[in-house]
């Protein structure tokens, strides 16, 4: 029962645009289930968009503890890191992501529906590493590849984008929205 409570109180605390309060139900439901991956990853989301790096650094490594294999969470935590301006700590973390996309990608078909996607979160990660050539061009290929109009514009918005103009693009207070975060991010709501 209280699975299906806890995400109707989210709902109504997210389309009113009450946050905090939002969080403050997700932690209840935590406490309850400390598992509980959705209410992690809705908390996660909000926190971002209120900008409480800390709190979702936090938030974003118990996450990654309860979905090791899923590379989408070591590169939220990276960015987390390269924000607060650890670039030290946010490089071991786009590696590890690396070495998880290349285990996903390597496990999957290419009709997957899901492999396009996967494959495009694994460019944007490469920027994020510093081999911009690399991650452009998976991304131009992709590009070039893409019939759907709305997608090829997602991919047009990071190509031959540096990393820093990512995570600006991402994080900027105009684009700091449900839509605007990171795939993992994005989907939770």
């Amino acid at each position: 029962m209280r699975l299906l409570i806890f995400p109707l109180l989210v709902l109504i605390g997210w389309q009113h645009f009450e946050y905090d309060k939002a969080i403050s139900l997700l932690e209840q439901a935590i406490l309850i289930d400390s598992n509980y991956f959705t209410a992690y990853r809705n908390k996660l989301s909000f926190q971002i968009v209120l900008k409480d790096y800390n709190q979702a650094l936090k938030t974003a490594i118990k996450i990654s503890q309860l979905r090791p294999s899923n590379p989408d969470y070591y590169v939220t935590i990276g960015l987390l890191y390269e924000i607060q301006g650890d670039s030290v700590s946010s490089k071991k973390q786009f590696i590890e992501a690396e070495k998880q996309y290349d285990k996903m990608l390597d496990t999957i078909t290419l009709s997957n529906k899901n492999y396009n996607m996967l494959l495009m979160d694994k460019a944007i990660n490469l920027i994020y590493l510093g081999e911009q050539q690399k991650g452009n061009d998976i991304l131009k290929q992709l590009y070039n590849d893409q019939k759907e109009s709305s997608l090829k514009e997602m991919l047009a918005s990071y190509i031959n984008k540096s990393k820093g103009e990512i995570i600006k693009m991402l994080m900027t207070p105009e684009t700091t929205t449900v839509e605007a975060l990171p795939n993992n991010l994005r989907n939770s709501h």
